[in-house]
């Protein structure tokens, strides 16, 4: 298949609703709370089954295709997450969604994410919008698209930090509320990676800004986030992505962390 057709079969998915939202779990390190859910899309593609992201996003990417995605991303985020409070009722959960480097450098951004909160009907602050460092790269507009978010309430939060080009100090001058160290980082196989982990979330610590780890996989990494006071954990041992549907049939009532499957040695889930 061509780069065109495909492009024309993404575009289709996008018009007959065959993407999908999966949801991970982001809970707090100290109390094991879930505070709130990453929106992961997929696309069910009829005949194929379900895609990850990295089978269609970057095509998506180069396209306008993108910022169509992410306007149906954050509609249908801030709709489930409006339905999950409403169920449990006041309860303050937050949705995580991930903006790409081309709709964060269009104008539109802010009407669509104006449109997404005003269907839904949830508090701004409860809608985080996830960027990486190279959305930012040369983007004079998103730079002020970020800021004029931040102004409307809006969460922003730098994902992957350490895997590119942003130091500490560059951190300062990003209008940020949160930031999440790249997974990469999180290796407790030496002491040495281990103080190295630590120095990260320290300096973060330092600018006033709470710490989110991802990639949690293991007991002993959760020790660690314990250990050097990060607030917040994602991974596969707190919590696989999962449909809404499936992720409410393992939810506790008291909205702690999702019983979630056990996973065997090769990682894949035991039943």
């Amino acid at each position: 298949m061509s780069i065109s057709d495909f492009e024309a079969a993404i575009s289709q998915a996008i018009d007959r609703d065959e993407l999908v939202l999966h949801y991970q779990p982001i809970v707090s390190v100290r109390t094991g709370v879930l505070e709130g859910f990453e929106a992961l899309v997929r696309w069910d593609r009829p005949g194929v089954g379900l895609l990850p992201p990295a089978e269609f996003i970057p095509v998506a990417e180069k396209s306008g295709l993108i910022c169509e995605i992410g306007v149906w991303a954050l509609n249908n985020a801030t709709e489930q997450l409006a339905a999950w409070n409403r169920a449990v009722g006041a309860r303050d959960l937050t949705v995580a969604v991930n903006v790409s480097g081309r709709h964060l450098n269009a104008s539109r951004i802010r009407d669509d994410v104006a449109t997404a909160l005003r269907r839904s009907g949830i508090d701004p602050g409860r809608l985080v919008l996830e960027i990486t460092e190279t959305t930012l790269v040369g983007g004079v507009l998103a730079m002020k698209n970020l800021r004029e978010l931040r102004h409307m309430g809006v969460a922003l939060s730098l994902d992957d930090f350490g895997a590119g080009y942003n130091t500490v100090e560059q951190l300062t001058r990003l209008p940020v509320d949160i930031v999440k160290i790249d997974k990469d980082y999180l290796d407790v196989s030496t002491a040495t990676t281990r103080e190295l982990f630590r120095s990260m979330v320290d300096a973060v610590h330092a600018l006033g800004l709470p710490v989110v780890a991802e990639g949690v996989e293991h007991p002993d990494q959760l020790e660690l986030l314990k250990a050097v006071g990060v607030e917040s954990a994602q991974g596969f041992a707190v919590g696989l992505p999962m449909a809404p549907a499936e992720l409410e049939a393992h939810w506790h009532a008291s909205m702690c962390v999702p019983e979630l499957p056990r996973r065997g040695d090769d990682g894949e889930p035991v039943s």
